[in-house]
């Protein structure tokens, strides 16, 4: 908004023009000359002020006089004016309106102001008087304010549609900065991510570990969009995190990349809603409360983020949710990346077909259960290079309990070539020279919480993938077994501390079986 004085007459003049009617303009030039001689009534007030202020003193010492009320409720209702005037400087059309209204009430108030020079006062007053004196006078120069900024000459609202819609944007950050801090009896697979134990007869299996890592620390944007129709509204989120890897450096360790976990655009209305982009897979979830980044994937917990589109359907205690989803198989192919094509078309794609997922929930109090499953095919190579199109599928059940101070939560699956969810312990076929055989899986999880009190709260649980045996060859991974405990402390909203110890057991078909002990700290400062 230009700064700078506008002559009353040139401001008449201007919206004369505008407003194309003679006798409006001119109803509108009698409230400006009014506000013109109250403006000068209040320069001569301000003037005599310190005069004014000892005069209202002494009638304070005197009994009877006005309703001071009247005179606070006068100048509460001046003030919301005054701020109503600043939003609708730039509205001609609502300006007339505001100005009358304006000068009615300042001159309500200066008969009223006037009374106090011929009026007596109750006795027991005190100083108010003068400090809503110099209250007008604050308004006053506010009132002043608004007139000089007013533009010299109509200015008509923006059209434009981005400013329109990020005027009606809502932005929340959150997230979480977390140390770890890990010692493991073994060297395992893979690092700070405890998947698996390595054989009982490797080198790995008698070295010990120790590392430390922030990668894990989150960060989000919640995005509130305008409204859709009567009752819908538009919600969008990005979340990120640094564990997408290491770049190829000397100190890596310390340069995580940047790694996306979530960004979706969402319609949202009380009886369903339709989700854009990439979020949890609806075979996902719950997950345990423990520290590892991994949540026991390869434990018997599957889960996994896919690019989607999602529509949920909401009513009283029930939810249903089905989605189309990237076909990701988890099938490493070294010799892309070799080449150095870090993102080659995989097995899921090149079946061309997306992957189907849906879920049904009810939810009752603090009991919620829920039924799962996932469906998609892939188009896999044997060893001789001849492609098999297989299949994956999942079904999933769990159950989520809490009643005061304690809570359990348990899940379980049965399915094959879940790889790509961190099932069957990451593996989710065999192949030989004419064929492709997938690995069938069943496991799941369970744990008990208890919070002690606001501060303090312990989880134990354990977790479980077990591979059918007669679908794997010699050496592969025929179980994993972990069970974990911890130890919560919050020592405000903010920030909690959390000393876990994790014990992990990966048995190998016909081979020796691995383990891990792990102790883990972690700290998070959530925002």
């Amino acid at each position: 908004m230009r700064k700078g004085k506008l002559p009353l007459a040139a401001l008449a003049t201007a919206l004369m023009i505008f407003l194309g009617s003679n006798a409006f303009a001119q109803d509108l030039m009698d409230v400006i000359v009014s506000l013109k001689n109250i403006d000068k009534k209040i320069t001569e007030l301000e003037a005599a002020q310190k005069r004014d202020v000892q005069k209202l003193q002494n009638q304070i010492a005197q009994t009877g006089g006005v309703n001071q009320t009247f005179e606070v409720a006068s100048i509460d209702t001046l003030r919301d004016q005054v701020t109503d005037l600043r939003k609708t400087v730039g509205d001609y059309s609502g300006l007339n309106g505001s100005l009358m209204e304006l000068a009615s009430k300042f001159e309500s108030l200066e008969k009223e102001l006037s009374l106090v020079k011929t009026s007596e006062r109750p006795s027991g007053g005190s100083l108010a008087d003068g400090e809503l004196l110099a209250e007008l006078k604050n308004l006053t120069g506010e009132l002043k304010e608004v007139i000089k900024d007013r533009p010299a000459e109509p200015v008509k609202p923006a059209v434009t549609a981005d400013k329109g819609a990020a005027s009606k944007l809502d932005f929340k950050f959150y997230g979480f900065i977390k140390l770890e801090a890990i010692h493991d009896n073994t060297e395992i697979v893979k690092g700070d991510w405890m998947l698996y134990a390595n054989r009982g007869n490797t080198a790995q299996a008698k070295q010990k570990v120790f590392t430390m890592n922030a990668r894990h620390s989150r960060l989000g944007l919640q995005i509130g969009g305008p409204a859709v129709g009567t009752n819908g509204k538009i919600q969008a989120l990005v979340e990120v995190d640094f564990a997408g890897g290491f770049p190829n450096s000397s100190t890596a360790a310390r340069q995580p990349i940047l790694n996306l976990r979530h960004a979706w655009l969402e319609i949202n209305y009380p009886k369903w809603q339709a989700r854009f982009g990439q979020d949890w897979a609806l075979i996902s979830g719950p997950f345990p409360n423990t520290s590892s980044f991994v949540v026991n994937g390869g434990s018997g917990n599957l889960w996994m983020r896919f690019p989607q589109i999602s529509f949920t359907y909401k009513n009283g205690l029930i939810k249903w949710s089905t989605s189309i989803n990237r076909p990701i198989a988890g099938n490493v192919k070294y010799e892309e990346y070799a080449a150095g094509d870090l993102d080659p078309v995989d097995d899921g794609e090149r079946s061309g077909y997306p992957w189907l997922m849906s879920r049904f929930w009810f939810i009752k109090g603090g009991q919620t259960a829920s039924v799962s499953g996932h469906y998609g095919q892939e188009l896999i190579n044997d060893l001789s290079s001849i492609a098999h199109r297989v299949n994956t599928y999942s079904i999933n059940g769990d159950v989520v309990s809490k009643t005061g101070h304690f809570g359990f939560t348990s899940r379980a699956f049965y399915g094959e070539n879940l790889n790509s969810f961190l099932g069957g312990v990451l593996q989710g076929y065999t192949t030989d020279s004419t064929s492709v055989q997938n690995i069938r899986s069943v496991g799941g999880w369970g744990q008990a919480q208890y919070e002690f009190t606001k501060s303090w709260s312990s989880t134990i649980g354990f977790g479980i993938d077990d591979p059918v045996n007669s679908d794997l060859k010699t050496g592969m991974r025929s179980q994993n077994r972990v069970i974990f405990a911890n130890i919560v402390f919050k020592i405000q909203k903010a920030l909690e501390l959390m000393i876990e110890t994790e014990h992990l057991k990966t048995s190998y078909l016909n081979s020796d079986t691995g383990k891990n002990l792990r102790f883990q700290f972690a700290s998070y400062f959530k925002f």
